[in-house]
C-alpha cells in the first residue's frame, strides 16, 4: 500500500542531499497464540467489542470517528485460513500522519507497530521504496532497518540507485513478540571522507 503523495512541498533539486522513503509496507502473516480465540483487530491498536462486554460510551465512540477520519488509508486484511490472517500496512496506517525529516550523519525514526498479546507472527515482509542523494559517499553510507532494536538489513546506498529503489526485506518471525513491537528506520549518511560537520545541511532524510 503506497502512502498518499497528493500534497507535497515545492520540489527541491530533489534529493541532491539526503534520502527520501517514498513508500513504506509492512505485511504480516498472523495468528492465535495456541489457546487463544482468533479477533480482528487491526495495527492501529483499535480491537473490536468483545460478546458481552459493556458498549462503548458516546465519547469512545465520537473519539473513534475523529480517529477514522483522519485515516486515509487502512490495513489491508486477508484470511489466510481460521484464525489467521495477512495484514498489510503503509505508513499512514501505522499512524505516521506527516513527513519524517530526518539530519545528521545518524538520522532515525521509530515507529511503533501495535499488535496483541494473544497473536504470533507467522511471516513478515518489509517493502521500503525510495530515493537518495547521489551526494552520499556509497561506501560509507547506508540504511538500516532495525525491529526491536535488532538489525533486520544494512542497505548500501550506490550511486546507480539514487533514482529509486525498491527492496524487500523478509522480516524473521523471532523478532517479533506479542503485543507492541518498534520499526527502526536509521540514515548513515557521510558527504566527504575528510573532517564533516554532523548537522550540515546536506545530511538529511524524508520518510513520507
Amino acid at each position: 500500500m503506497t502512502v498518499d503523495q497528493t500534497t507535497h512541498p515545492r520540489p527541491r533539486p530533489l534529493l541532491s542531499r539526503g534520502l527520501g522513503v517514498s513508500s513504506l509496507a509492512l505485511v504480516l502473516a498472523i495468528s492465535p497464540v495456541a489457546g487463544a480465540s482468533a479477533q480482528t483487530t487491526s495495527l492501529r491498536g483499535v480491537e473490536a467489542v468483545k460478546p458481552g462486554a459493556a458498549a462503548p460510551s458516546d465519547t469512545a465512540l465520537q473519539r473513534s470517528a475523529e480517529i477514522e477520519s483522519r485515516m486515509r488509508t487502512v490495513p489491508t486484511v486477508t484470511r489466510l485460513g481460521p484464525g489467521e490472517r495477512q495484514v498489510r500496512a503503509s505508513l499512514r496506517d501505522l499512524q505516521v500522519r506527516q513527513s519524517v525529516r530526518l539530519r545528521g550523519v545518524q538520522g532515525e525514526v521509530g515507529i511503533p507497530i501495535g499488535g496483541r498479546e494473544d497473536e504470533i507472527l507467522k511471516s513478515g515482509v518489509l517493502v521500503l521504496d525510495f530515493a537518495y542523494s547521489p551526494a552520499l559517499l556509497p561506501d560509507l553510507s547506508s540504511v538500516t532497518v532495525l525491529i526491536n532494536d535488532e538489525v533486520v538489513r544494512s542497505l548500501p546506498l550506490p550511486r546507480s540507485g539514487a533514482d529509486r529503489t525498491r527492496v524487500e526485506i523478509p522480516i524473521d518471525p523471532a523478532l517479533i513478540v506479542p503485543g507492541d513491537n518498534r520499526l527502526n528506520l536509521r540514515l548513515i549518511g557521510h558527504y566527504t571522507r575528510d573532517c564533516e560537520d554532523p548537522l550540515h545541511s546536506s545530511l538529511w532524510a524524508n520518510i513520507s
